[in-house]
């Protein structure tokens, strides 16, 4: 019995050493299960995340195409009212034009007024660190803020230096710094207002308003503002820089008209405006220092009188002219 137990002893060794290589295996089985396990879990959740995160893209692509449709949308719109703008604008030139011919002539140029223009496409030279002297005037030439947002969109340096009439590095930095900004979609929308042009017949020739001298850009302007309007109006001195004939033969003449529709004030030293305008109301004025005060107050039959002594320097200067005149 003796040998028999110390012959089973190895024996169940060796079978508790199969066994523990067996459980080993199982064990280590088991982890390799486990961390297959976690990996699958792991990819599940990143598939379910990816899934969400499509579905999401999808939507926000929906909305995004969505919110560009409506910005299409809105700046046809935008467009089409700043035309029908332009053609009040230009109604309104054409009635004026019309009133004061040949004398004054008065047109609109849709647009013409670049200057938001050149402020925000300054600021934004100024942002990205661009040269922009001399640069900045070929753009806004050559590329209005409808043609340069959509090229920088594309990315189309080509086609924007041909447009601006510049080099297509200088092309390529202005779309990079542009593109996707939040700058570029003020530009795209910048209102460039219309730019009146008011002319003035001189010895048979139109002149612009801004080469006229003072006294030619008030025989320009002053007809317009007594016409185009019918809210009250107060002139200071419409005589000064304009002659007595232009006063009576257009001034006058139009303050007669334009006093049947609306309220008129006049300050003057001038006898023709309330004389032959025919005020309705006269008030005369004096003062002392700092202070005024009213004289009188009446038509002009009740103080013409003080209106010849004040305005026409007396009775007897007013018949010394006459008879110097002739009449």
């Amino acid at each position: 019995q003796v040998d028999a137990l110390a012959q089973t002893g190895p024996r169940l060794a060796e079978v508790h050493a199969k066994q523990e290589l067996v459980y080993r295996k199982l064990v280590a089985d088991s982890e390799v299960e486990r961390e297959r396990a976690r990996e699958r879990a792991q990819v599940q959740q990143r598939h379910m995340e990816v899934a969400a995160a499509k579905k999401e893209l999808g939507v926000r692509r929906k909305e995004l195409f969505s919110c560009a449709t409506r910005r299409q949308e809105l700046m046809r719109k935008l467009v089409s009212l700043r035309d029908a703008r332009f053609e009040l604008r230009k109604k309104v030139a054409e009635r004026l034009t019309q009133a004061l011919d040949p004398e004054i002539r008065v047109a609109v140029r849709q647009a013409g007024n670049q200057d938001a223009y050149r402020k925000l496409l300054t600021e934004a030279f100024k942002q990205s660190g661009i040269r922009y002297p001399g640069f900045l005037e070929s753009v806004v030439d050559g590329a209005s803020p409808y043609d340069l947002a959509p090229l920088i969109q594309k990315g189309d340096a080509g086609h924007l230096a041909e447009h601006a009439d510049i080099d297509r590095d200088r092309a390529r930095r202005l779309v990079e710094s542009l593109k996707g900004t939040e700058m570029l979609y003020k530009i795209e929308v910048a209102d460039l207002d219309d730019l009146p042009r008011i002319e003035l017949l001189e010895d048979g020739v139109y002149r612009d308003s801004g080469e006229l001298s003072a006294g030619g850009r008030c025989t320009a302007i002053l007809p317009i503002v007594l016409l185009e309007s019918g809210g009250p109006l107060l002139v200071d001195q419409p005589e000064d820089n304009l002659d007595n004939k232009y006063m009576v033969d257009t001034i006058v003449k139009i303050v007669r008209e334009a006093k049947l529709q609306r309220q008129l004030i006049f300050a003057t030293h001038n006898p023709n405006i309330p004389v032959v305008g025919d005020a309705e109301r006269v008030f005369i004025l004096s003062s002392h220092r700092q202070r005024g005060r009213v004289e009188a107050v009446g038509t002009v039959e009740e103080l013409k009188e003080r209106i010849g002594n004040l305005l026409e320097g007396g009775k007897k200067a007013f018949l010394i002219r006459k008879e110097r005149y002739g009449y």
